[in-house]
């Protein structure tokens, strides 16, 4: 045999054998064939039902699974959309909000499909904020929708309203709350697959019968605070004769006084800041050391005042225990003259130069209410919570004050005093720098004149009553609504100082009450 026979012969043994070893042996220890991937029998996405807000984006997830329901990975997922103009979904199955209505999403893997409904709805807010009335009272509700970004979207459908307590407050198909006995209930708005809620505070009667009258007593040895009886004239002393009380508030229920003290001639018993003190005299304690303008939560529980700190005046709280100080407004600039609303949740006050702000009781949502009236001072929140009245108008040189007032929602801005048109008050028949007050019932409100009058102004009704019985200062309203405390000049007394005078709300003659303590008497306020 020839060489190239024998080469020939192993080459044939060795590419026999790589080619055993590629394709497999016989003994079947080879690789083994390579697997198909497994078929998509369903999909399921997640969420199969869901809301978006309108002008918002939320995710889904296509999941393919074998008939087994095993998860299968790796696999191409397309989507689509039923309504585009409702909602539109990417490529990576992110679905947004374009207008309100519904809208089928659909993923397609491999042949096999499945769906989600998605339902753009709007954010609605109702209207207005925090409301309150009295009960027997009605209040028009109404609501607001808005996309993600809070632009506003036109319809919508109809809105159904609901009352969580109707025995308190009902709440017609219109959204008209009609109160019917003192509480809080939520009342609920539900249109296009959204539902937004607010709280409304319904109010007990306000008319009560009356107690003493409060006041600041100023002779040659200081200032304190007492009380006199309307119907006997008989006083007594609430305080000390400290230097420098300044001014006072009653708590709600007449059982104490928050007082602003500025200094006093015993060094022994300091008095700076607001003080609280019983009705009894008693129960002294000291909540800021340094503070003004005290007003009182409605249930007592906690006291408002301002602070200056740094140059800027800010609004602080606290208990009337004073045992839980808190600070409300942080801003440069002045924040003052804070009010609470009859239903405690908010504080009506000034800020700098005179614009009517509103914030909640814990010092959130502060937005402003009115800065388009110059000269704006000394709020007063109607008894039902509806309004507020204050004093503005005033422009150095060019025009006089007068009384005004806005919802407590912003709306409704307009000028009660006969001298006020547009945004100034002309010289002659407004005010003095005082603030107007209500009646119990918020059907009035009365404030003096600069001629020795008093103005009611009736705001559903007859529009006028002006009477002789005041001298200057604030006009107080009694509990039971027929009585008008005022501080007159009093020709008794040498020097003429003023004293505490009472004229019945409809007009007629004034009477005196401060008739014991000698001195000036101002400053009244009728204890609750």
């Amino acid at each position: 045999m020839s060489r190239r026979t024998h080469t020939e012969q192993r080459l044939a043994v060795v590419c026999c054998l790589l080619l055993g070893a590629g394709c497999g042996g016989s003994d079947g220890t080879g690789p083994k064939p390579i697997a198909q991937p497994l078929p998509v029998a369903t999909v399921v996405v997640t969420p199969g039902v869901d809301t978006v807000v309108a002008a918002d984006s939320c995710p889904l997830i296509a999941t393919p699974q074998d008939s087994g329901g095993h998860a299968l990975t790796h696999r191409s997922v397309s989507w689509s959309t039923s309504n585009a103009s409702v909602a539109t979904v990417s490529a990576a199955g992110y679905v947004h909000g374009q207008a309100l209505g519904v809208a089928t999403i659909t993923a397609t893997v491999e042949g096999r499909t499945a769906t989600a409904t998605i339902t753009v709805a709007p954010v609605i807010t109702v209207l207005p904020d925090l409301p309150s009335l009295f009960a027997g009272d009605t209040l028009q509700l109404r609501s607001v929708l808005t996309d993600a970004t809070g632009a506003t979207l036109p319809g919508g459908g109809t809105v159904a309203w609901t009352s969580g307590v109707p025995a308190t407050a009902s709440v017609s198909s219109s959204g008209i709350v009609s109160a019917h006995a003192a509480g809080i209930v939520t009342v609920t708005a539900s249109v296009a697959g959204a539902t937004g809620t607010v709280d409304v505070v319904v109010l007990s009667s306000a008319l009560r019968a009356n107690r003493e009258i409060g006041f600041i007593n100023r002779d040659s040895t200081g200032y304190q605070v007492r009380m006199v009886s309307p119907s006997d004239s008989t006083w007594t002393s609430l305080t000390a004769n400290l230097l420098s009380i300044t001014e006072f508030a009653w708590s709600s229920d007449g059982s104490k006084v928050a007082a602003t003290y500025l200094g006093n001639t015993q060094p022994s018993q300091p008095r700076t800041g607001v003080w609280v003190h019983d009705a009894s005299g008693g129960g002294e304690h000291q909540l800021t050391v340094s503070g003004t303008s005290p007003t009182w939560a409605p249930d007592g529980s906690r006291v408002a005042f301002v602070v200056s700190v740094a140059g800027d005046l800010e609004i602080y709280s606290n208990t009337a225990a004073g045992t839980d100080l808190r600070r409300l407004t942080n801003r440069s600039g002045r924040d003052y003259q804070p009010t609470w609303s009859p239903d405690g949740r908010r504080i009506a006050y000034m800020r700098d130069a005179g614009e009517l702000w509103l914030m909640r009781a814990d010092g959130s949502g502060a937005q402003r209410l009115v800065n388009t009236v110059p000269g704006i001072g000394w709020p007063r929140w109607s008894p039902d919570g509806k309004r507020l009245a204050f004093r503005a108008g005033y422009v150095v040189g060019g025009s006089d004050w007068g009384i005004w007032i806005v919802n407590a929602d912003g709306s409704g801005l307009a000028a009660v005093s006969a001298n006020c048109t547009g945004t100034i008050c002309l010289p002659g028949a407004g005010g003095p720098e005082v603030s107007p007050t209500w009646s119990h019932d918020a059907r009035y409100l009365y404030y003096p004149t600069p001629v020795g009058q008093i103005s009611r102004v009736q705001l559903s009704g007859p529009a006028w009553l002006t009477f002789p019985g005041s001298c200057g200062g604030v006009v107080e309203v009694s509990p039971d609504d027929q009585l008008l405390a005022v501080y007159c000049p009093d020709s008794s007394q040498t020097p003429n100082w003023a004293s505490v005078f009472v004229v019945p709300a409809t007009g007629g003659a004034r009477r005196r009450l401060t008739t014991g303590p000698g001195g000036e008497n101002s400053h009244q306020q009728w204890r609750p």
